[in-house]
């Protein structure tokens, strides 16, 4: 008898917690927990999710694609703050196997043309505004045999083997926001119905340089071990976007991601390719409270989500896959 439990977790913002310092200046300290990291949270952003599957007589499998985000702010007199983030993805329920474990420190720091607004609990409606992250981490990616090499020479050929890959990498990520590219309804102080536009969206670009630095590997498929270097840049463009009619409650997500590596070592080639895509489209339906809410609380849901395209930095490859799960996301609220 076969038997899955399917569990997709959220938690934009988890909690957050304040302290005394001994100036009288605040320490702040924000957890967050989601299925990708970027310098700043936004609606457009996927959940994270748990997949596991038991059957009787076979090997079991896990779904696993989440980021789990500590930031500190040690003093609000230094609005920049210092995070750990580690990530787990891993997935083995599918033919084209993946599996890769991160763990990442960094400094975010942001900056915005709106002025002085210490007086003022209102975005700048023209103003800019740009959040970065500047990060090192250690990555440690597996590239799993090919299911359709033939496995029957002694001793067996690259192809048949799992190759494991740990590298070093130092990134830059800019996303630039402008208060036109988002917009949310507000809850009725007497009613407490929503209200808004007939749509409302949230829209954001995310730059990444990046320079990762093998240290440790096996020979490949291609019989050659890689080593070396690979720098290049990823656009990341997120939007979501949710409708009236729904009760804000439907929420369709898409991302687009490019990656291109201006500068590779010979031996990386065969598994970076110089130019990679990869998309993700999901449609959630919030069962409580909902993704645009900008108070606090759970958002369990139901959704579907596509995945298609290469991501060589996580070692995705040749993905097509669709999954269906129940969801439950938290947020802190503002």
């Amino acid at each position: 008898m076969k038997h899955s439990l399917m569990c997709s977790i959220a938690l934009m913002v988890l909690t957050v917690c304040n302290a005394q310092a001994q100036d009288k200046d605040e320490s702040t300290i924000k957890y967050t927990l989601s299925a990708g990291e970027e310098p700043k949270e936004k609606a457009w952003a996927q959940p994270a999710s748990v997949s596991y599957t038991s059957s009787r007589g076979e090997k079991d499998s896990w779904a696993v694609d989440l980021v789990g985000k500590i930031e500190g702010q040690p003093f609000n007199s230094l609005p920049n703050t210092f995070f750990v983030s580690g990530k787990v993805l891993k997935n083995t329920q599918q033919s084209k196997e993946l599996q890769n474990y991160g763990l990442d420190v960094g400094y975010s720091f942001d900056f915005d043309t709106a002025g002085d607004q210490s007086t003022s609990n209102t975005i700048n409606t023209g103003a800019w505004y740009f959040f970065n992250d500047l990060s090192v981490g250690y990555s440690d990616k597996r590239v799993f045999a090919d299911p359709k090499a033939v496995c029957t020479s002694d001793p067996l050929p690259p192809a048949c083997l799992d190759q494991d890959e740990t590298s070093l990498r130092a990134v830059i990520k800019f996303m630039p926001f402008h208060s036109k590219w988002e917009n949310t309804f507000f809850v009725h102080p007497t009613t407490n119905e929503p209200e808004g536009a007939p749509v409302v969206y949230s829209f954001s670009p995310v730059i990444s340089l990046f320079r990762d630095d093998i240290i440790s590997s096996k020979v490949n498929s291609s019989g050659v071990r890689p080593d070396g270097t690979v720098s290049g840049v990823k656009l990341e463009l997120g939007a979501a976007v949710s409708p009236r009619f729904t009760d804000y409650r439907a929420t369709l997500r898409v991302s687009y991601q490019a990656i291109t590596a201006f500068d590779r070592d010979p031996s990386r080639r065969a598994l970076f390719e110089r130019d990679s895509e990869f998309y993700k489209f999901s449609i959630d339906y919030d069962l409580g409270l909902r993704s645009f809410d900008e108070r606090g609380g759970w958002v369990p849901s139901f959704g579907i989500t596509y995945t298609k395209g290469d991501d060589p930095l996580l070692g995705r490859f040749d993905q097509d896959t669709s999954s269906v799960s129940f969801k439950v996301a938290y947020r802190g609220g503002k």
